[in-house]
């Protein structure tokens, strides 16, 4: 789906709506305070400094922030230098042990999840840990700036408006490609090349250093760390270029990190149908009373058939809407892409995804735009999402590219279709939506990181870590599916994937104790799940309620 052109995550948390800090561009290496304040409110009251000085901040006793100045390469220290922007919630003492937490994106920031979420997110680990987190390069508060415009705010603004996954696929292709050159263009002299993965790998190892020496422990500095959606793709990274360091490594809902370093990835739909069906099985299950959609309809393909049959409805003409927001239509391609991100968290949004299908085919689009679609109902965009803001999307375009560079495999109109046919086969309900979006992201792109930031591959014959990384993944998952986790799993002997028995992103849209049960034990003891365990959960769609551990954190692999 799309990572320019649709918004396909659920919010952080429904109280955690606003972004509480922003970057202006440029803003990445000087403070404009150099005396630190009581309660910082903003990352440029907080003087960048190469050690680590910790400020409190979020109007939260447990969390303080610091503003790290790193070297942009760390095997050239010509190169200059750079800031990153990190946040520590301490939820016993300074003493206990570290999580690292990335929400994924790439390109999303980890500073609300600690400041607004922490205690949510440790449910699933203990109570005993210190939760932190950080904004990677390129990324709001931290630098380098990521942007295809840089100085050029109009332009940017005019390429923003100007997207379309509608357009006929030779215009979408060339558009594509002609921002790739454009942004190529743009970043010939300036530092965006040192904004991929491999260098916010290094960013970290590096702070836990510092950390360690902090605490007075710097001859036992281990990672501990948990990853989402592309978060497991930065948690591959280090434990195949840091494998000795790893104290604790859980990766939850993961990319398949081979392709990931091509910019091509058709894996990631492998299990979008099966969450597809999932709903039309569960609305069934759960009857007239608790799924609106469900009808009189008498088996599960016939509430399936009756979706598609909407679809075709609105692509031989879309439904007009004409609520006091604006006149528009509801299109097939809007309902489907806000079906695929519903999915995310089936649990917590079944009922009123439900509730939608069911008006359109009453035909009832003012409702449902009021309700479902439009930004009445929507409130303000999430921190963090690809509405939130346009630089958001950037920073995930340019890491995404800067990672994939030399490998990306698509360099003709020919070539694309070739790939687009795999996506396709690869999911009925969103292969062609992925391949119209994600698939031309890297098109004309050719940001080159510098050799000490170009990551090597990873070893087919294995890499042995210092502790053994526990993999995570739901059964069906819509966008990063259990064949990765198995796949990149294969890559780390010793390692174990743990299976749960939902539809959903990431082990927070829908909790179960076995799961949770598995990760404390695997921190706290360093157990592992026997191989080919599979959890069930404790909540259903359209029967549940989740708890306020059933969100899902917008750790989105776009």
């Amino acid at each position: 789906m799309g990572r320019l052109a649709s918004l396909l995550a659920a919010g952080l948390f429904a109280t955690a709506s606003a972004r509480p800090w922003s970057r202006d561009e440029g803003h990445n290496t000087t403070a404009t305070n150099t005396t630190a304040p009581t309660m910082v409110n903003d990352f440029a009251d907080i003087e960048p400094s190469e050690e680590l000085t910790w400020v409190p901040c979020f109007d939260n006793p447990k969390v303080s922030c610091a503003n790290l100045l790193v070297p942009l390469d760390y095997a050239d220290e010509s190169a200059g230098m750079t800031n990153i922007a990190w946040v520590k919630y301490i939820s016993v003492d300074e003493s206990a042990e570290d999580i690292i937490f990335n929400p994924g994106g790439p390109g999303q920031s980890g500073l609300s999840h600690v400041a607004l979420g922490a205690e949510q997110l440790l449910a699933s680990f203990g109570s005993q840990y210190n939760l932190i987190s950080f904004e990677p390069r390129g990324v709001n508060n931290s630098g380098p700036a990521l942007t295809c415009f840089p100085g050029k705010v109009e332009a940017r603004e005019a390429f923003k408006q100007s997207g379309s996954n509608t357009v006929p696929l030779q215009e979408m292709y060339q558009r594509s490609k002609a921002h790739g050159q454009y942004c190529t263009r743009a970043n010939a002299n300036t530092t965006a090349k040192y904004g991929g993965t491999v260098a916010v790998a290094q960013d970290i190892m590096h702070f836990v250093d510092l950390r360690a020496a902090e605490k007075g422990t710097p001859d036992s500095a281990k990672l501990w760390y948990y990853g989402v959606s592309y978060g497991t793709a930065l948690g591959q990274t280090l434990a195949a270029l840091f494998p000795e360091r790893i104290g604790r490594m859980v990766l939850d809902g993961n990319v398949y990190g081979v392709q990931h370093y091509t910019g091509v990835l058709p894996s990631d739909v492998d299990d979008s149908d099966a969450a597809f069906h999932d709903f039309f099985q569960s609305c069934f299950n759960a009857g007239p009373e608790k799924c609106t959609f469900h009808g009189s309809s008498t088996s599960v393909e016939e509430i399936e058939n009756r979706y598609l049959t909407l679809l075709q409805n609105l692509r031989e003409l879309p439904a007009i809407h004409n609520t006091d927001d604006a006149p528009g239509v509801i299109t097939d391609a809007l309902v489907s892409n806000q079906f695929f991100s519903q999915l995310y968290n089936l649990v917590g949004n079944a009922a009123s995804l439900a509730e939608t299908l069911a008006m359109l085919e009453q035909g009832l689009a003012d409702a449902a735009w009021e309700t479902y679609f439009g930004p009445a109902a929507t409130g303000p965009a999430p921190y963090g999402s690809a509405a939130a803001a346009f630089d958001d999307q950037e920073a995930l375009h340019l890491i995404t590219c800067i990672d994939a560079n030399k490998n990306f495999p698509i360099t003709t109109y020919e070539e694309y279709l070739d790939v687009r046919e795999v996506f396709r086969k690869e999911s009925y309900y969103a292969g062609a939506n992925s391949a119209a979006t994600n698939l031309l992201l890297c098109l004309g792109m050719d940001i080159t990181p510098p050799p000490s930031q170009q990551f090597p591959g990873f070893d087919p014959a294995g890499t042995t870590t210092s502790f053994p990384i526990l993999f995570v993944n739901f059964l069906r998952d819509p966008i990063t599916p259990l064949s990765s986790a198995q796949k990149m799993s294969a890559f780390f002997p010793g390692s174990v994937v743990l299976a749960q028995n939902s539809t959903g992103h990431g082990m927070s849209a829908a909790e179960s104790e076995c799961t949770s049960g598995w990760t404390r034990a695997y921190m706290a003891e360093g157990t592992l799940p026997p191989p080919g365990t599979v959890c069930q959960p404790d909540v259903r769609p359209f029967v549940d309620t989740p708890t306020k551990r059933g969100v899902v954190l917008p750790g989105v692999y776009f």
